[in-house]
């Protein structure tokens, strides 16, 4: 992994993986997903998968307002792209932060665990909450996020913010 260690100051990861997700997402690359009608999602299913059970039905309608804004083929595209994601080997110092949700069903726990091997500086927040974290639980993901940040801060020595 190339970057500029003088430019990134630190990392912030949340729900990520670094590689496949979850195993069924590998049946898809048989499947005509660019023709498959997303704009269909049902609310159950956002509310299972994305936002939680209890999510409002304004979250739930911005959820699918965002996904039948976004053309299927560039859907399709990254469902195809995340089946080719492949663990990087090397090393990463920069510090990182990540926010895993309590209630995930969309990337196994697991996932954080892999991350964590990447990094020589590895903060891992649990944060009660569904797959769409920032989205159904802002307030404690700032709280994290300006923890994190501070941190950053001190030990480069300063109060002055990241630039």
């Amino acid at each position: 992994i190339k970057y500029r260690k003088d430019k990134i100051k630190g990392i912030i990861l949340v729900s990520s993986f670094l590689s496949v997700p979850h195993p069924v997402l590998k049946l898809t690359r048989w499947l005509p997903l660019s023709f498959f009608p997303w704009h269909w999602a049902p609310a159950w299913a956002i509310r299972l998968f994305c936002v939680g059970i209890d999510a409002s039905d304004d979250l739930v309608r911005q959820v699918l307002n965002a996904i039948n804004s976004v053309p299927a083929y560039i859907i399709s595209a990254r469902i195809k792209a995340l089946c080719k994601l492949r663990q990087p080997q090397d090393k990463i110092d920069i510090p990182c932060l990540y926010l895993q949700p309590s209630a995930d069903r969309l990337v196994p726990k697991w996932h954080a665990e892999m991350i964590r091997a990447l990094f020589h500086n590895f903060t891992m927040r649990v944060i009660p909450g569904p797959h769409f974290l920032l989205q159904a639980n802002p307030k404690e993901c700032i709280e994290s996020v300006m923890e994190f940040v501070g941190s950053i801060t001190k030990q480069r020595g300063t109060g002055a913010p990241l630039s």
